[in-house]
């Protein structure tokens, strides 16, 4: 248990860090208009990759679609659209989306 624990502050230490060494590196320069567009779509690419990640799974060595996270990111969608809020449209996804796993088992 505590090494799993270990693990996870050691890596959250070095995801920090490794933060903060590229924002260091780019404090005062002036950075060419192709590579800001490139860092303004970094945190969109990795947002799409954690919810594909969640999305598709695998049974039976074939790939599906996970219910509960459609339900979820339509719901969220929707929330954002209405209350302009990310984090209210986040707490209310996982709300659907831990209703949705539940009425569905």
């Amino acid at each position: 248990m505590w090494n799993n624990w270990l693990l996870i502050i050691i890596l959250a230490i070095l995801t920090y860090i490794s933060r903060i060494a590229g924002i260091e590196a780019l404090i005062g320069r002036q950075v060419n208009s192709r590579v800001q567009m490139y860092l303004n779509y970094v945190p969109a690419g990795a947002i799409s990759a954690l919810v594909a990640s969640q999305l598709f799974y695998i049974k039976n060595g074939k790939i599906s679609l996970s219910f509960p996270v459609i339900v979820a990111g339509i719901i969220v969608a929707i929330c954002m659209k209405i209350f302009k809020s990310f984090l209210l449209s986040v707490i209310i996804g996982v709300i659907a989306g831990s209703l949705t796993t539940h009425f569905i088992r």
